[in-house]
C-alpha cells in the first residue's frame, strides 16, 4: 500500500474551500522510523483513527499513524478533499478497512463514508442513524437505529447490506430495538440490541437480546435473550466465544460483561464493570470508565488477572477513557482519552509489559481505531 508520506508534503500547501481555508494535517512524533522489511509478516504498517466530535458540532476527523515514517498525522480529510464542503461530518461512530478501502461511519450525517487509503473520497451509503459495520465476501453491513437521534418512539432497528463495489444499499433486515455492534460467525451475523432510546425514561424498555442474521436468506433466524440489558458491544474470542457488553440501565444494574460458548444457548454474566473492551489472544483487555481501572480477563477462565495493566502510574493522566485496541501483531494496547468531549483528545500506547510508549493528541473524542495491514 502506497504510505501517507505525500500528507506531510502537503502541510506547507494551502488552499480554499469558498471563503474558508482547508486545514491542513499537524505532525507528531510516534517514535523513529522504521524500515518496512523490519516489521513481521502481520504486523500493521500504521493506522487510521476515527475521532467522533460532540453531537452536531460538525467536527468529526480522520488521523493517521504511520509507524513506518515514525510520524502521526491529525485530521488528513481535509487536505485529501478540499472540495467536501462539510468536511467529514457529524459524529464519527465506527472506522473499518475492508479490502483496499476505508469505511468510516457518521452517525448524525446519516451516512458511511468511503475512502481509498490515502483517506481519498470514493463515495458515501446513506443510512439513518448509521452505528457500526461488518463485512463478508463482496457486501457491507451496517447497523442502524433507523429512527431519529434520540426518538423514544424510533421503531425497531434494522441491518442494511451493501455492496461494496457500486456502494448501493441491496437488503435490510429489521432486528430490535436501537441495535449497535455486530460480530460475523460463519454465515450469521449477532448483532446486540440496546433500546437505548427507549429505556432512557423507563429502564424496563431497555432490550436484552441478541438477534441472529442469516446471511443467505438476509431475515432473523434466532432471538437469544442474555440476561442483561443495554447492550452494546459483541465481539468473538480465538476460542468462537461470543463476548457482550451489557451498560446496565444506570439505575439498578451497572455495565457487566457476559460471554457464552457456541451454540450460545446461555451467557454467563461476569459480574465485572466494564465500560469498553479490546480482545488480544487469550486475554480480554478492559477498562471501567467511573472507577478509572484497567484490567485482564483471561477469555479461557473467564476470571481476572489482572486489575491494573497499566504499570507505570500513567493512568492516572488519562481523563476519561473512551476507546481500547490492541495491536494485532504486537499486543501494544492503545487508549483513547476523551478528556472533557469538547476539546482534543489523546492516544496512548502501552507496551504489554504496560508501559507508555507514546502518546499523541487527537481530534476530538477519539472513538474507532482501524490498523493498516501491510500488503
Amino acid at each position: 500500500m502506497k504510505k501517507l508520506l505525500f500528507i506531510i508534503s502537503a502541510i506547507v500547501l494551502t488552499a480554499c474551500r469558498g471563503n474558508d481555508p482547508v486545514l491542513t494535517p499537524d505532525t507528531y512524533d510516534l517514535g523513529a522510523p522504521r524500515d518496512a522489511s523490519t516489521f513481521a509478516a502481520d504486523e500493521p504498517h500504521g493506522f487510521f483513527l476515527l475521532n467522533q466530535g460532540n453531537m452536531g458540532s460538525n467536527k468529526a476527523t480522520i488521523d493517521y499513524g504511520d509507524f513506518v515514517t515514525g510520524k502521526y498525522l491529525r485530521n488528513i480529510f481535509p487536505s485529501r478533499n478540499p472540495s467536501v464542503v462539510k468536511e467529514l461530518g457529524d459524529v464519527g461512530n465506527d472506522l473499518q478497512i475492508y479490502g483496499d478501502r476505508l469505511y468510516a461511519v457518521i452517525n448524525a450525517s446519516h451516512k458511511v463514508e468511503v475512502m481509498d487509503l490515502e483517506a481519498h473520497r470514493i463515495g458515501q451509503i446513506d443510512i439513518p442513524n448509521c452505528r457500526y459495520m461488518v463485512f463478508s465476501g463482496s457486501k457491507g453491513y451496517v447497523s442502524s437505529f433507523v429512527g431519529g437521534i434520540g426518538d423514544a418512539d424510533s421503531p425497531h432497528g434494522a441491518v442494511y447490506e451493501f455492496d461494496i463495489q457500486s456502494l448501493e444499499v441491496t437488503r435490510s433486515v429489521s432486528v430490535g430495538f436501537q441495535p449497535e455492534q455486530m460480530a460475523l460467525m460463519g454465515n450469521s451475523i449477532y448483532i446486540v440490541n440496546s433500546g437505548g432510546y427507549r429505556g432512557y425514561d423507563n429502564p424496563d424498555n431497555y432490550e436484552r437480546t441478541v438477534s441472529v442474521i442469516d446471511l443467505a436468506s438476509f431475515a432473523v433466524v434466532r432471538t437469544i435473550d442474555v440476561g442483561a440489558v443495554n447492550l452494546l458491544r459483541i465481539a468473538a474470542d480465538e476460542q468462537e466465544q461470543l463476548w457482550i457488553l451489557s451498560q446496565g440501565d444506570y439505575v439498578n444494574t451497572t455495565s457487566t460483561l457476559l460471554v457464552a460458548k457456541p451454540p450460545y444457548d446461555n451467557f454467563e454474566n461476569l459480574n465485572i464493570r466494564c465500560s469498553n473492551f479490546a480482545l488480544h489472544g487469550d486475554k480480554l483487555y478492559y477498562y471501567d470508565g467511573n472507577a478509572k481501572t484497567y484490567g485482564i480477563i483471561s477469555t479461557t477462565s473467564h476470571s481476572v488477572i489482572n486489575t491494573s495493566f497499566i504499570t507505570d502510574g500513567t493512568d492516572k493522566t488519562i481523563d476519561m477513557p473512551y476507546l481500547i485496541t490492541a495491536n494485532p501483531s504486537t499486543g501494544e494496547v492503545m487508549i483513547g482519552d476523551a478528556k472533557n468531549y469538547v476539546s482534543s483528545g489523546t492516544l496512548s500506547c502501552y507496551t504489554p509489559q504496560g508501559s507508555l510508549r507514546w502518546r499523541v493528541t487527537t481530534g476530538d473524542i477519539p472513538a474507532a481505531l482501524a490498523w493498516v495491514k501491510p500488503e
